[in-house]
């Protein structure tokens, strides 16, 4: 069981390593855990509506809502996980997926983005991840810690929405139970 949770927490880790939104014309983002209000709109500020992107992403994650993770990828998005494996965004909604199924609870989702900037036509953010909650696995429950550093490229497409395209993990620590679990 043990590997079955490592499998399945791993998952989440790959699959939320850029964890992708939907970002509409006027980004503000409310929720029970945090309120992000953004006076300008995207066009004014690539920063700022990027930053403001990670909230809405931290509410779909504590809602368990792949669809807002995901619905908003570009078709061609790729995650690049620590060891170098590269994920299609199919099997990282996927991923995603499986791992909500069983994901009972998910205590806190919280995105810090250290630094956006501009570089070559898109947009990179150094984002840290945490995600904190409970898995139900064979009527056994685990608790989970998983902390993601990754580095992500944003554009806008020819609607003028922002998609994630590619996201690379520098670095990820899993603890389940309070131990650190080996990748």
């Amino acid at each position: 069981m043990k590997n079955l949770i490592f499998i399945i927490a791993l998952s989440f880790i790959i699959g939320l390593g850029c964890k992708l939104p939907n970002l509409d014309e006027n980004p503000a983002v409310t929720s029970k855990e945090n309120t992000v209000s953004v006076s300008k709109k995207p066009e004014d500020s690539a920063e700022e509506a990027i930053r403001a992107v990670y909230a809405k992403i931290d509410t779909a994650t504590m809602n368990k809502d792949e669809q807002g993770l995901f619905a908003f990828a570009s078709d061609d998005y790729t995650l690049t996980d620590v060891k170098g494996k590269v994920t299609s965004r199919e099997a990282s909604i996927k991923d995603a997926r499986d791992f909500f199924k069983y994901a009972s609870e998910i205590e806190k989702s919280k995105s810090d983005v250290f630094r956006v900037e501009q570089k070559d036509g898109l947009w990179n953010a150094s984002v840290t991840a945490e995600t904190n909650g409970k898995l139900k696995i064979n009527g056994k429950t685990a608790k989970f810690e998983a902390k993601t550093d990754s580095d992500e490229q944003w554009a806008k497409n020819d609607k003028g929405q922002w998609k994630c395209i590619r996201s690379i993990t520098r670095r990820s620590t899993l603890k389940v139970n309070g131990k650190e679990v080996k990748q």
